[in-house]
Parts: C-alpha cells; structure tokens; sequence
C-alpha cells in the first residue's frame, strides 16, 4: 500500500510512505519532495526493488512484479471509524498550532446547520448521529472550527431524500433570501453516493456578512453534512474544503450502520 501526505507550515512538502509484505517480512519507504509532488512510479518501483532485495531472505514469500498505481478508499481510522480524523484536515492559513478534534459524542442538536439548510440531527429518519469538531485551541482570538455530523438512515432512499431536502432549501435561500449568496463548488449523485458543497455567504447586517463552506453527503445509506465557519483572515481555501468534504464521504463506508 502506498500512501501520499503533505506537510504545511514554513516548508511545506508531499511525502510518499509505502509498506509492503512478502511472507513473514515487512518492507516500508519513505519520500519526500520539498516544492512539488513525488511521482507514483518512482515510489513504487522504490518498494518494490525493496522486496526484491529480499528475494531468497529467511522469511522471505514472493518477488514483487512491475508495481501499478490504483487508488482506493482511505484505511479505516481513528477511535471512530467513518468520521474525519486529523490526518485528513488541510492547512489553515493565519492561525498557530495545530488542528485539535473533539472525541466522537452524540448531539443533542445540529452545530453544522446554517440559516440557509436548517438541517436537523437527530431528524426524522435518523439513527444514532455521531459528531466530531475540528478547532485551532492554541489560536487566539480566532473562532474558526470545522464540523461534521453523521448519522444512518433506515434504507439508502430515506438518505437520497433526506440530501434532496437539503439540495431544495439551499436553492431557494439563494433565490429567495435577498441576505444570502449562494454559491455551487461541486455536485455530484449517483445510485450509490451524493456529494453537494457550497459556500453561503449569509448577511448577519447590513455591516456583516458571513461566509460558511458546508457540504452534505451521502454513501448508502448514511448521510452526513461538514461545516466550515471562517473567521476573518483564518480559514481554509475552497478548494481545500471540497478535498477535505470528498475525504469525509469516502470515509462513510465505515460508519456503524452503513448500508451500500
């Protein structure tokens, strides 16, 4: 398995962690590229000229062959699988220390919702949502955080209903709300998934406006919804959001209680 990581700060940098198996021994590689991206052939052809040093070691099962890049859904992770853990958060600027989560715990409402999609968990349909937030706790002065809520469904046409529900209220708050900007960033359905993120810029006042990047998703069964609240210079870029918001649907598979 090959795994690919970036580093942000003062130097940022894309690394490539590799491990691999043949018989009893295991082989791992590491690389790093400092201003660009490492090549998947170059790390790959790196593990596998690993294993074959060891062709004919103590322990040692079979060569590896000529390796091939195919990317697959993430490893489950974290005390509770299915949500974001904090190796999938991306940088923020203008803020110090690093991103802290929150431990897993059932809401008694739903902090992601905004004034557009007024999404309730727990909601009807709903079955045992799970919560998880995101802050900057060595940050001063900055509020920012970002949140994610999920929860099953009782069969995959509930959850497809409950994303439409959402879809529908966001169109019309940026049609009718004379105090919001709406603002597509991706769409995506298909039978099995539903991916839908949007930044809403919400008028507090008439001397404030507030930017949200929110995100609703559904994998089977289980939907969830990832809020992102900026504050001022601090936040995330939009692109940043909708890697991160597709992190969070690929990890939805290993929620209690998924159905495909």
């Amino acid at each position: 398995m090959q795994f690919r990581l970036r580093t942000w700060g003062a130097k940022p940098s894309a690394i490539s962690v590799a491990v691999a198996r043949t018989g009893t021994l295991v082989v791992t590689s590491a690389v790093r590229a400092h201003g660009g991206t490492v090549d998947d052939r170059s790390a790959l052809g790196g593990i596998a000229a690993a294993v074959n040093r060891l062709c004919g070691s103590p322990g040692a099962g079979t060569c590896a062959g000529r390796a091939t890049a195919a990317a697959t859904d993430p490893v489950p992770a974290g005390a509770r699988p299915g949500l974001l853990t904090l190796v999938d958060l991306p940088p923020a600027t203008a803020v110090r220390g690093p991103w802290v989560g929150t431990d897993a715990e059932t809401p008694s409402s739903n902090d992601a919702a905004t004034r557009c999609d007024r999404t309730s968990f727990p909601g009807k349909g709903l079955r045992r949502p799970v919560r998880r937030m995101f802050m900057f706790p060595r940050a001063r002065n900055v509020q920012l955080g970002l949140i994610q809520i999920a929860a099953p469904t009782a069969n995959p046409a509930r959850a497809r209903a409950f994303i439409e529900t959402v879809r529908d209220r966001v169109r019309s708050c940026g049609q009718a709300n004379l105090g919001a900007d709406v603002t597509t960033l991706a769409s995506s359905s298909s039978k099995g998934q539903d991916l839908h993120v949007w930044l809403l810029e919400i008028e507090i006042n008439d001397r404030r406006t507030v930017p949200y990047l929110m995100a609703v998703q559904r994998d089977g069964n289980v939907v969830a919804q990832l809020t992102f609240i900026p504050d001022g210079a601090s936040g995330v870029s939009r692109g940043d959001f909708v890697g991160v918001a597709r992190r969070a649907l690929e990890r939805l598979s290993d929620l209690k209680g998924h159905r495909g």
